[in-house]
């Protein structure tokens, strides 16, 4: 399996890129880059671009970008997996990248070499009073000005996939994924959905990187990015509804990972969805197996969980 260390970035088609260009703005994402017709968007982060979008007949992802631990993760890619030949990337920070199809026939690019920038310095850390753990006196708390949020990172996608098996083999044998959480149909062995971490042994990492869906027709639901914490989120939520922009659930906390999430539409349909506060987890941590019919989406909300997948 090759050495992927995190998502990069993620390439979608979308019929209307102006509407595209101004929720991604809204968002939070900035430009960091145009090549023709090709927008390059970064967060507040590391990392030199983390969203890109072009004109398409169609909406949806045209590739997923994983981080390699070193340029022999790409030569084993093509010598293992039949990758393409490396080629050098246009974007902002350069680098390398072979391409690989997954089973749903996804272009996934293995990338390396993207030279980095640095990080917006973060905003101050609300500090918050308890009863009988007080924090603040005579002071009043770090509040946020209102206005977008600040996505540090792509941090997991969600994928609608055709055969479930067949994604979930693919992905832990080519790219070292591990399933944290399964969602079941009837009994453990009829497995239906997923939620899959870096393999990493001992060293701590997000819940998952990437969640397979057996429903629908293949393809992308979500991508997810991370913000700071909820303060964020919930004076986001409230500048992205100000700004008219379509909202499909959040904010919430999910049951598996417990992180906090808000997810929204774009004017083609995608969705793109902020969170804070994931589980981590290592090589300790066992595969929780889940029954579908007894599973929720939002431990704060009592909505169905159809809407969310809708």
């Amino acid at each position: 399996m090759l050495n992927i260390q995190s998502l990069h970035h993620i390439r979608v088609g979308v019929t209307d890129l102006a509407g595209n260009e101004r929720f991604a703005r809204d968002f939070g994402l900035q430009e960091a880059a145009r090549d023709g017709q090709t927008v390059y968007f970064r967060g507040h982060g590391a990392d030199a671009y983390c969203y890109v979008a072009a004109p398409a007949a169609r909406a949806g992802v045209r590739a997923v970008a994983f981080l390699a631990g070193s340029p022999d993760d790409l030569d084993e890619a093509v010598r293992r997996f039949g990758a393409t030949a490396p080629r050098a990337l246009r974007g902002p920070g350069g680098g390398t990248a072979v391409s690989l199809t997954d089973p749903d026939g996804i272009t996934i690019d293995i990338v390396h070499g993207i030279a980095g920038r640095e990080p917006d310095p973060l905003l101050p850390v609300p500090v918050i009073n308890y009863p009988g753990r007080h924090q603040r006196f005579n002071a009043s708390q770090h509040f946020r000005p209102p206005g977008p949020a600040r996505p540090l990172r792509l941090g997991h996608l969600g994928l609608f996939v055709g055969d479930f098996r067949r994604t979930e083999a693919w992905y832990c044998e080519v790219l070292g994924m591990r399933a944290s959480d399964r969602m079941y149909m009837g009994a453990p062995d009829q497995p239906v959905g997923g939620f899959y971490r870096l393999d990493r042994g001992a060293q701590w990492v997000d819940h998952h990187i990437i969640g397979f869906f057996g429903m629908g027709r293949p393809g992308l639901h979500h991508m997810s990015f991370e913000v700071q914490d909820i303060e964020q989120q919930m004076v986001a939520h409230r500048h992205l509804r100000k700004q008219g922009h379509q909202p499909v659930w959040g904010v919430g906390r999910h049951p598996l990972g417990s992180h906090v999430f808000d997810l929204w539409k774009d004017p083609n349909g995608l969705r793109f969805e902020t969170y804070s506060d994931t589980d981590l987890c290592n090589d300790q941590r066992p595969t929780g197996d889940h029954d579908v019919a007894h599973s929720e989406m939002d431990l704060w909300s009592n909505e169905p969980a159809e809407p969310y997948f809708a």
